[in-house]
């Protein structure tokens, strides 16, 4: 991905990122209305607290962040991979989901392998973890 140039952005309104979360992700949720409520209100929690933001860099092009002043790499993993295994792990694969964070979010100088690469491998340590 190139280098954007983040500074000449406007920020989205919050209700503008939770749909363009939600409305990605909905044809892969599970038709489970807890789990899909469930799933909206993490998305509002991680907006509201600050953690995701939007930036609007043009009248057709915009990204989503995350606030690496609110959430570190390894606690981005785990939300992550929560989010995954919550929600996703039974309708899609994990490539398919990572490969959609990585079309929403802004990441400089991350391939969508090194991504993937870092997840599964995160993911491996958590399900070992809760064995």
């Amino acid at each position: 991905m190139k280098n954007i140039d983040l500074s000449e952005g406007e920020r989205l309104s919050r209700e503008a990122c939770f749909n363009h979360l939600y409305v990605t992700f909905t044809p892969s949720l599970t038709e489970n209305e807890e789990k899909i409520e469930s799933f909206k209100s993490k998305i509002w929690q991680l907006i509201n607290t600050g953690v995701i933001y939007g930036l609007r860099l043009d009248s057709y092009k915009f990204i989503l962040m995350f606030n690496q002043n609110k959430i570190s790499k390894i606690e981005l993993y785990d939300l992550l991979c929560e989010v995954y295994i919550l929600y996703f792990s039974e309708s899609i694969s994990l490539f398919a989901f990572i490969k959609a964070i990585y079309s929403l979010f802004y990441h400089a100088h991350k391939s969508l392998t090194s991504i993937y690469d870092s997840i599964r491998k995160h993911k491996s340590k958590i399900v070992v973890q809760s064995i």
